[in-house]
């Protein structure tokens, strides 16, 4: 039996004793009463999830759920750095298996750079290049702003060997190399996997394209890492685009050239500097919700004779390691076995392999990892 709730002085009153026009109205009244508690049920509900959601990237900033209040970057861990030998603004980096290589904005330079000390083992004055640079095995890269090309160097005296004119509207800016293609920084828009001749492989989105972003790039065996100039960020990526965290730039604003050396992220920007930044927890974290996803490093990274490759495993169970070339062939097949739990170390000896970039793959049977790997002469 419905009935309507006391109130002061008032008798409960049955419904069958209404009349059928007051009984419908007292319905009514009931029924939203409790529509209205549904939907504030519903509402609080919603802020729960709200409050308890978390932040999303909008325009490559990383804010709250409502998209309001920016959340600050990560901090990255800086190993080193040092004063770049540009002339007045340090603009690209690459990595050559021993050597970084770094560019200038404002004139042609190019500045082959010791890592462990900064200085410049050899200066070059090219015709062209003046942005983001990359290396891939035998030969360097740049990009040249007022031009819009992409130049391919002979790292003996930086003479231009070839070059494209990339077929999209804005400039080139960042490079880097996977093994096997070009990845190119488009200004303003897309990042471009591209082959050797400038064509077009696949296209992501950029994770912050405003102003001259993306500027640089570096792939590190997985990944990609963006340099965001105005906003003074990298970016951790993946191959389709999807944003994995974001960094403050250790330069602060006007972040510039990056490239990754199989071990380290380095990176460069408006205050002339050149940093070394250890990404290892990053790297190694990949793999999401997986726990007995291994762990893998070389060192030394560049190879002459031999080298150590260091794996851990959260579990017992099979672990297999390769060494792939940069066109994905399986060179050598390292280890097939079953091993316990815990951290492991294995000698590989370079034997004949010829000089080059390598990657040493590791499979289980709950993931994967790789590392790359430089044999130099």
């Amino acid at each position: 039996m419905a009935v309507i709730k006391p109130q002061p002085k008032l008798e409960t009153i049955s419904v069958n004793n209404l009349l059928p026009r007051v009984a419908f109205r007292t319905y009514v009244l009931i029924i939203y009463q409790e529509v209205f508690m549904i939907r504030s049920i519903l509402v609080l509900l919603a802020i729960v999830v709200a409050v308890s959601a978390e932040p999303v990237y909008r325009d490559g900033i990383l804010v709250d759920p409502d998209g309001i209040e920016p959340v600050p970057a990560q901090d990255f861990v800086i190993i080193k750095s040092f004063a770049s030998n540009a002339p007045s603004y340090s603009m690209g980096l690459a990595f050559d298996g021993l050597y970084l290589w770094n560019d200038e904005a404002f004139s042609q330079w190019f500045g082959r750079i010791d890592t462990a000390t900064g200085s410049a083992i050899n200066t070059f004055a090219p015709t062209y290049g003046n942005r983001d640079m990359t290396f891939d095995g035998n030969h360097l890269w740049a990009t040249h702003w007022q031009t819009y090309m992409v130049y391919k160097y002979d790292t003996s005296d930086c003479s231009i060997i070839s070059s494209f004119d990339p077929p999209f509207a804005g400039r080139a800016n960042g490079m880097a190399w996977d093994g096997y293609f070009l990845w190119v920084g488009e200004e303003g828009g897309q990042i471009h996997k591209m082959d050797t001749l400038g064509n077009i492989i696949k296209s992501i989105p950029s994770p912050n394209s405003s102003n001259y972003n993306p500027r640089g790039l570096a792939f590190d065996g997985v990944d990609l890492w963006v340099g965001a100039q105005s906003a003074g960020l990298i970016y951790h990526i993946d191959t389709t685009g999807t944003i994995i965290a974001s960094y403050s730039a250790p330069s602060g604003g006007y972040q510039q050239g990056l490239t990754f050396d199989g071990v380290y992220l380095w990176s460069t920007g408006g205050d002339n500097m050149i940093y070394q930044i250890d990404i290892s927890p990053q790297i190694e974290g990949r793999g999401g919700s997986n726990p007995a996803k291994p762990a893998v490093s070389i060192a030394p990274n560049l190879v002459t004779t031999k080298t150590t490759i260091s794996f851990s495993l959260m579990a017992e169970g099979r672990m297999a390691i390769t060494i792939v070339n940069c066109s994905g062939q399986v060179i050598e097949r390292v280890v097939d076995q079953i091993f316990t739990s815990g951290n492991h170390q294995i000698i590989w000896e370079r034997k004949d392999l010829p000089s080059g970039i390598y990657f040493a793959v590791v499979n289980t049977d709950t993931g994967s990892a790789q590392t790359k790997l430089i044999i130099l002469d």
